[in-house]
């Protein structure tokens, strides 16, 4: 009723719900056009069963011929073999669109080729997102169309497997020249996938999000290729100094590094961080005082510094009095934040931190601290 009597409706989420079962008959939606027809945002998650309710088949059948405009897409089949069915209707949902913004697949493990040829001539697509997908189901030559979404910007790689160099290569051909942002987030992709695909994008990116840089080849594909690159997000190991190179004649604006650092690692780190950098995180940053002091020496040379996020082990009285003087030389920088592991911290402790934490308010800095659980994110 609600769908049939609604005007102008925006958003329609299908969630995977039990109660699924009890979806309405298509028959009972005879006049629902005016309700759904300016629809601009779909998600569905449904549990893609060989069992799926004829209703749900039946409504998404119904959507690709009613709703044409939708702008954002997010599919999800939490299956491993989801019917021939849903994912045609998936397809058509797709095909239909003629302004497709944002698409997002996410658990997509079955007979998926059919859904990424479905975005042949997406000319509007800007931001595509593939999440826990199998794309050993998908054949190189169908890969290719990725190269037709002309005004692809945002391309994420999250968690999937099952791509191999033969995919990669179907697209060296094909430039995707607004491409801005790339991430490859998974540790099932090879070093050489990840190398491919940084090198055949990487002139145009400016945002960059990568597990790890494990290889000379890939920071000197950095180098080489990503000379606009404005923000970079990696994970750093002991022994990782392959970035370093590239940092110290890089143009970042922003840098995050996630892993824990050793000393020699930090110091160095410090040395190569590249002067144009406006904000500056380093998760896991796990330093003594004494250490952590050496590391600021090392970054007086980030004049351009604004902001400063740690994620740390526990709060220490040495590590706010060590920020106090680097302000000093960093005139621009306007927020320190601390993110602790262990928050526990005695009366005496927390009153020595305040103390310190005003001198740097009174300096001009914004300078707070929380504890992991205060964050969404993996600190």
């Amino acid at each position: 009723m609600f769908i049939r009597t609604s005007k102008n409706l925006k958003a329609l989420v299908i969630p995977d719900d039990n109660e699924l079962a009890l979806f309405p008959p298509t028959a009972m939606f005879a006049n629902y056009k005016p309700g759904l027809s300016q629809l601009v945002r779909l998600e569905c998650s449904i549990y893609a069963q060989s069992n799926i309710s004829v209703s749900i088949t039946e409504f998404l059948k119904a959507i690709s011929t009613i709703c044409t405009n939708i702008r954002k897409i997010y599919l999800s089949f939490i299956s491993s073999n989801p019917s021939e069915e849903l994912i045609t209707s998936y397809s058509n949902i797709i095909k239909t669109q003629k302004k497709l913004r944002i698409l997002r697949f996410s658990q997509v493990l079955g007979n998926t080729g059919k859904l990424i040829t479905a975005l042949e001539q997406k000319l509007f697509l800007e931001h595509l997102e593939f999440s826990n997908v199998d794309f050993s189901t998908i054949s190189p030559s169908d890969i290719k169309v990725l190269a037709q979404c002309k005004n692809l910007r945002t391309l994420r790689f999250i968690n999937c497997r099952g791509m191999t160099l033969e995919h990669c290569t179907s697209l060296l051909n094909y430039p995707l020249e607004n491409l801005r942002e790339l991430k490859l987030l998974s540790g099932s992709f090879d070093s050489n996938i990840v190398n491919f695909l940084v090198e055949t994008w990487g002139s145009t990116l400016e945002k960059l999000h990568l597990d790890r840089i494990q290889t000379q080849v890939l920071s000197n594909i950095f180098i080489n290729h990503c000379s606009n690159l404005k923000y970079l997000r990696v994970n750093v190991k002991d022994g990782d100094e392959f970035l370093l190179p590239f940092l110290s004649q890089s143009s970042l604006l922003y840098l995050t590094m996630i892993s824990y650092y050793t000393t020699s690692f930090s110091y160095e780190l410090g040395r190569n961080l590249p002067t144009s950098l406006k904000c500056l995180e380093l998760k896991k940053f796990y330093l003594a005082p004494e250490s952590f002091d050496k590391f600021l020496k090392n970054c007086k040379h980030l004049v351009k510094l604004e902001k400063l996020i740690i994620g740390t082990s526990s709060p220490l009285v040495d590590h706010y009095t060590s920020l106090r003087e680097f302000i000093k030389s960093c005139k621009n920088l306007k927020i320190i934040t601390f993110y602790y592991r262990d928050f526990f911290i005695n009366d005496s402790v927390e009153e020595r931190i305040k103390a310190v934490v005003k001198e740097i308010t009174n300096l001009g800095v914004a300078c707070m601290y929380y504890g992991y659980e205060d964050r969404s994110d993996d600190y």
